[in-house]
């Protein structure tokens, strides 16, 4: 049986999750707990998933490599062949995007704005649900793309933000992947 292991980002936050078998169920691993998985699709990027006697909606879009899920109200994003999940290749820069198509309703920061891990960054609307995206690190605003009001695809990036180096990392050549 092919195992496949996928590592979710939620912030500063990762999530492994090893997943056996194809099909119904799923065999899903997260540490020493094994859950075995189904998955029903209710409407495009809208799927039930069923453990046991435990029901959830989740919100999935992939652009690219690119794959964000929207879950109890937290956001995991992953990248084929990137381990941060983010559009950049840096470990200083995060291109912080929308986790489903629908409307920016609120821009909490500006460019150039300092902002600190778990800030409020913006919520897009979709279907009368609110998906808050907040800071995943300390840093500053470099660009706010889309201001309130606007139509987004989801993985659209919506605010860039360069992360607050630590004081004994080397500068990094923004050029380069890290």
């Amino acid at each position: 049986m092919t195992v496949r292991r996928v590592d979710l980002h939620a912030g500063p936050r990762t999530v492994t999750v090893a997943l056996a078998g194809h099909g119904t169920p799923v065999i899903a691993r997260i540490g020493e707990e094994a859950f075995a998985v189904t998955v029903e699709a209710l409407d495009d990027g809208v799927f039930l998933v069923t453990s046991g006697a435990t029901r959830r909606v989740v919100r999935y879009a992939s652009i690219g490599g690119r794959h964000l899920l929207h879950l109890d109200g937290q956001h995991f994003a992953f990248e084929v062949g990137h381990p941060a999940g983010h559009r950049r290749a840096s470990r200083h820069h995060h291109d912080l995007t929308a986790p489903m198509p629908g409307i920016v309703t609120r821009v909490f920061v500006a460019e150039g704005q300092a902002i600190q891990a778990g800030d409020p960054l913006f919520v897009v609307e979709a279907m009368k649900t609110e998906s808050l995206v907040r800071a995943p690190s300390a840093g500053r605003v470099t660009r706010v793309a889309l201001s309130p009001g606007s139509q987004v695809e989801g993985g659209a990036i919506v605010v860039e933000v360069e992360n607050a180096a630590a004081p004994d990392d080397p500068p990094h050549d923004e050029g380069s992947a890290s």
